[in-house]
């Protein structure tokens, strides 16, 4: 299992096919993201019918993150830095991936899309401490617990 520590936008309406222009106006807030997947339980997951999502945060407000392109996503495990992003560092633009996937799916409220990692993971073991945060916004801390399906 690898961590993975990535953004999420908040969506705040019901909409498809958000231009990218304006896809900033759809954001009413961010969390922050810590997918832990391991893809044959994904799959059993998947297959079960049972959830995958990710770990997240509070809701953040959008008003405290000004732009979300100039974030530093944070992560350690036992204490020691494992990731150190920015999201200016991004292939694919906020705006860019709410339209994209508004073009494939209708938006609702509620709604969080992940942005994908700025930096690489890597493993985690059973109890493993893993602090995350978000430079100047929020943070989280949890101990990492592994079972089986």
């Amino acid at each position: 299992m690898h961590h993975k520590l990535e953004l999420g936008m908040v969506m705040g309406a019901h909409d498809c096919t958000v231009p990218k222009a304006a896809a900033l106006d759809y954001v009413v807030g961010y969390t922050l993201c810590l997918d832990m997947t391991i893809q044959d339980v994904q799959d059993k997951c998947k297959k079960k019918g049972l959830p995958w999502t990710p770990a997240m945060s509070v809701f953040t407000p959008k008003e405290k993150v000004p732009d979300p392109h100039n974030l530093k996503l944070w992560l350690k495990v036992n204490g020691k830095l494992q990731q150190d992003g920015e999201m200016s560092s991004m292939i694919f633009s906020i705006p860019y991936i709410i339209s994209y996937v508004s073009s494939i799916m209708t938006l609702e409220e509620g709604d969080d899309i992940l942005t994908g990692r700025p930096k690489e993971g890597s493993p985690v073991k059973e109890n493993d401490e893993i602090q995350a945060g978000i430079h100047g916004v929020i943070s989280m801390t949890f101990k990492a617990i592994i079972s089986s399906l």
